[in-house]
């Protein structure tokens, strides 16, 4: 996720589409500070929905940047 709202994947390589929408609805709420004994904020994992998958997935925040609301609208 770059520039608050894109999602980029490298060229050539795949993203399984029920992944991505388990973890869309808890983007947002990463790239936001949080108190540090809220659960999202001590949880990082989130799993794919499809159990043939045994996709887990982890959420870092690599580097806060402040952006311009004006600049995103």
């Amino acid at each position: 996720m770059t520039n608050s709202a894109e999602l980029r994947i490298p060229e050539g390589k795949h993203f399984c589409m029920y992944a991505i929408a388990s973890i869309l609805p808890l983007l947002p709420a990463k790239q936001r500070k949080m108190a540090s004994d809220d659960w999202l904020e001590q949880d990082s994992l989130v799993a794919c929905p499809d159990p043939e998958e045994k996709l887990i997935m982890k959420i870092d925040r690599i580097r806060s940047v402040k952006l311009n609301s004006q600049d995103l609208t």
